[in-house]
């Protein structure tokens, strides 16, 4: 525990709120990526293990495990990344349909039927899901940028004795954003400028 300006402050809690509020995509893609190669690796190394022991040939146990470990270590990467843009895009088709129902159960209300037909209603709905779950998985980056800068900011807000309520929260959530958003956007720009060169 440490204060500022005699304002009494948990070093821990203010410490992880200020690393997910300011850095969180980046700890979040990381972590994604670590957790990929971890479970990868492990799948490779039991597979090379398992393959050598059932051959009976002791002296490929190692080169076994070693290739094996990092195929699925690479493997491990590439599939959850892949399971990452699969969450986001149902997570989106499920929004999609919702606001839709949403709207014309809206409009029912006042009399006034968008649709008549079934079929139609099962493209729009349909139609509406899948632009809904693009969206999110094209600014999967920002929607969670902005989620752990919320997150982050109220673990910052928790970490000390301030009274102020939520307000001190506000201008730390939108600095937080905005970071982010700017070190988004410069990976972004670094990585099309190798692409270009």
């Amino acid at each position: 525990m440490f204060e500022i300006l005699n304002v009494q402050v948990k070093l821990l809690p203010f410490l992880l709120g200020v690393g997910i509020a300011f850095f969180g995509w980046i700890l979040y893609w990381f972590s994604i990526n670590i957790t990929g190669a971890a479970v990868g690796g492990a799948a490779g190394v039991c597979v090379g293990a398992f393959a050598s022991l059932i051959m009976g040939r002791q002296e490929f146990f190692l080169p076994f495990v070693l290739i094996l470990g990092f195929i699925g270590l690479v493997f491990g990467i590439f599939l959850i990344r892949k399971v990452h843009r699969i969450v986001f895009f149902l997570m989106g088709v499920v929004l999609g349909i919702l606001l839709e129902l949403g709207i014309e159960k809206g409009m029912a209300e006042y009399g006034f039927f968008l649709i008549d037909k079934m079929w139609v209603q099962i493209v729009v709905k349909l139609g509406s899901g899948i632009i809904s779950g693009l969206l999110l998985v094209r600014f999967s980056r920002y929607i969670v940028s902005v989620l752990t800068a919320f997150c982050g900011t109220m673990i910052l807000l928790s970490s000390w004795d301030f009274k102020g309520g939520v307000l001190p929260g506000i201008p730390v959530f939108i600095m937080a954003v905005f970071i982010q958003v700017f070190l988004l956007r410069k990976k972004r720009g670094s990585s099309f400028q190798k692409e270009t060169t």
